[in-house]
């Protein structure tokens, strides 16, 4: 994505770009160099927000610094895209494609608005006048693209990249300890061995479909029981206190996560 970008900023294209749209964005507070923060934090599904906050510090205006900030998230980034496209596959397989672009022309009218309604209310402020040299278009050389790519490379790195591993560690232990006691992993083994005899002897396919769909349910309940003693699933749990008026509950949770496996 960097490499791209930078590209198309040493070509001389960005500038332009921001020039045409700086009559659209003006219109909702902004300024016309905001559609790069937009497009780096997914205006083009699968970049990231967090590039997207970092790039919003090239705007001179604080106010409209702080509109890109709010609403940069709003956009269709790496981690909602694979979520969308699982979404839109199961529910709309035939008009998967359509239903992606549809979330992200209402993710671009989501920020686009909100940031309007911002710029409207809590940070008023004439938008800043737009001043800037357009390059003229050259060749880019290979070596520049790669000293621009490695420096906001570096920058990510650095910045956001010691965040997202932090909580990433933090995650991984929340969700793998404490282990289940030995006890009990004992006895789902048992229960599993049980079963797995049950399917060798059967000879009726019907049967052996039974017997398969019981050690798939075997699996899920120890996986469901390993989830709720881990640190994670016990704040689950206490979180569902919470979360059951909105009409959520680790039981749905857990039918929906078995119907999609299955």
């Amino acid at each position: 994505m960097f490499a791209m970008l930078c590209f198309l900023e040493d070509l001389g294209y960005m500038a332009r770009v921001a020039c045409m749209l700086d009559k659209v964005f003006k219109s909702f507070g902004l300024h016309g160099a905001s559609v790069i923060p937009f497009i780096i934090s997914g205006g083009i599904p699968g970049d990231c927000s967090v590039s997207g906050v970092m790039a919003a510090r090239t705007l001179r205006s604080p106010k409209e610094r702080l509109a890109i900030i709010f609403t940069a998230p709003f956009m269709v980034c790496g981690a909602k895209v694979t979520i969308f496209l699982m979404r839109a596959k199961i529910f709309f397989p035939k008009n998967a494609t359509f239903v992606v672009l549809i979330i992200t022309l209402t993710a671009w009218f989501a920020a686009l608005i909100v940031s309007k309604i911002l710029r409207s209310t809590i940070i008023k402020g004439a938008p800043t006048p737009f001043i800037m040299e357009l390059p003229p278009y050259r060749l880019p050389t290979l070596y520049g693209i790669a000293t621009h790519t490695w420096d906001r490379v570096w920058q990510f790195i650095k910045k956001a990249g010691t965040g997202i591993f932090a909580v990433s560690v933090i995650m991984w232990v929340l969700m793998t300890f404490p282990q289940l006691p030995e006890e009990q992993v004992e006895h789902f083994n048992v229960q599993r061995e049980n079963v797995i005899k049950q399917v060798k002897h059967s000879s009726e396919d019907k049967e052996r479909m039974v017997f398969t769909s019981k050690l798939n349910e075997l699996d899920n309940l120890k996986q469901e029981t390993a989830l709720k003693y881990f640190y994670g699933g016990r704040m689950g749990v206490w979180l569902e206190s919470f979360s059951k008026y909105a009409g959520f509950s680790m039981a749905d949770k857990y039918r929906t996560y078995r119907r999609f496996c299955r």
